[in-house]
């Protein structure tokens, strides 16, 4: 039998419509609930790297979510660096959403993946 997996926390505040708007010299957007599912993600593909979970429908029933939904967020995971730090800086294409993400097939090279974004500008 595996070990469970520990629970993890983070001090997180989800401001209404999941857009965070942050003051600065630059004002950037940042999409929470993309940040989260992507921070999700990481945490999940780690659970399976180190052996803690056999599979993605294992996380599933640990999670209480259908194993579709652990499925299409580990796809996140293979973004590019820097596609990711774009999205952490709230520097992403505006048309770049969550939805668009998990309807639309990620290409596997990141060379393609930054031509797929030039879509959205």
């Amino acid at each position: 039998m595996s070990p469970k997996p520990r629970e993890t926390w983070a001090p997180l505040r989800l401001p209404r419509r999941c857009v965070m708007h942050i003051d600065g010299a630059e004002l950037a957007a940042f999409r929470t609930h993309f940040l989260v599912r992507l921070g999700r993600a990481f945490y999940w593909r780690s659970l399976l790297e180190s052996g803690a979970v056999a599979s993605g429908v294992e996380i599933a029933q640990l999670e209480g979510v259908t194993h579709g939904v652990v499925n299409s967020a580990l796809r996140l995971t293979r973004l590019a660096p820097d596609i990711i730090e774009d999205l952490m800086h709230g520097a992403q294409p505006h048309k770049m959403t969550l939805k668009w993400c998990l309807r639309h097939h990620i290409p596997l090279h990141w060379a393609q993946q930054r031509e797929m974004l030039r879509q959205f500008e």
